[in-house]
């Protein structure tokens, strides 16, 4: 049995190959070191080597999770500044200088506050990597920034909040565990004028729990970093805003956690 395929068919099949192809053409091999140009909210979390007063301790890992600002010049060369917390000890850095490569498949690698193989997307709006230090097990997520003149007005409306991390275990568990997994999701309304409410629903170390009438305080800097205080629960937060405030990232900067929040407007 033969086929026979029509003359308007060929053609529109012949067409799409020939679409096909061109799309490859345009979008294969694009990157470059220019195209990671500007600043980056960056955050980064997973597990680290431990440090010497832990390490005695008989740990081989402890949770790391990372917030803050990354800007690229565009021609290989970066510099963070973020606030840390390692195995629940919060500390800072500013203006950290590095290196990066961009290959033109679009990955790559950065150099300088840690060591990451990375992926660009979206023509540079976006990096994920993995963190190639020995010992250390971490995932680096990076978007731009595109928010300039923020202040704590930027903040204003319902937001969607997730939390995930670990924290100091509840009572009953110290001093036999040093960190517990936990997590928290729900919704607060920011006023513009630094107050939020809210209501969420959260789990310490698979204790689910609520907060039926949560309130707290915040404050935005003009670099479009922040901070975030639950004064209900008493959680506090270092944080950075993305497109002029419709996304906050941030870390926990109580002792004895290691936890990274997501805030997202409605």
């Amino acid at each position: 049995m033969t086929c026979k395929i029509s003359k308007p068919l060929f053609v529109i099949v012949l067409f799409g190959v020939c679409l096909f192809a061109a799309q490859g053409s345009l979008y294969a091999g694009s990157c470059s070191n220019a195209t990671l140009n500007g600043t980056y909210a960056v955050t980064l979390a997973g597990w680290g080597t431990p440090p010497p007063k832990t390490a005695t301790e008989g740990k081989s890992s402890i949770p790391i999770a990372v917030v803050g600002l990354s800007t690229f010049d565009g021609a290989g060369t970066w510099t963070s500044s973020f606030t840390y917390s390692h195995n629940g000890d919060i500390s800072s850095g500013t203006a950290v200088p590095g290196v990066y490569s961009i290959n033109s498949d679009c990955t790559g690698s950065l150099t300088g506050v840690g060591d990451f193989a990375i992926v660009v997307l979206n023509g540079g709006s976006e990096i994920t990597g993995v963190g190639t230090d020995k010992d250390a097990t971490s995932i680096l997520d990076a978007r731009v920034q595109n928010a300039t003149g923020c202040s704590t007005a930027s903040l204003s409306g319902m937001y969607s909040i997730t939390l995930a991390g670990f924290g100091t275990p509840p009572p009953h568990l110290s001093p036999g565990n040093p960190s517990v997994p936990v997590a928290l999701g729900g919704l607060a309304t920011l006023n513009g004028n630094g107050n939020f409410t809210g209501s969420f629903t959260s789990s310490h170390n698979g204790e689910i729990g609520t907060l039926e009438s949560d309130s707290g305080s915040y404050t935005v800097n003009s670099d479009c970093t922040g901070s975030l205080s639950d004064a209900t629960a008493g959680l506090n937060f270092a944080i950075v805003l993305l497109n002029g405030g419709a996304e906050v990232l941030g870390i926990q900067t109580d002792n004895g956690t290691a936890v990274i929040v997501d805030i997202k407007k409605q």
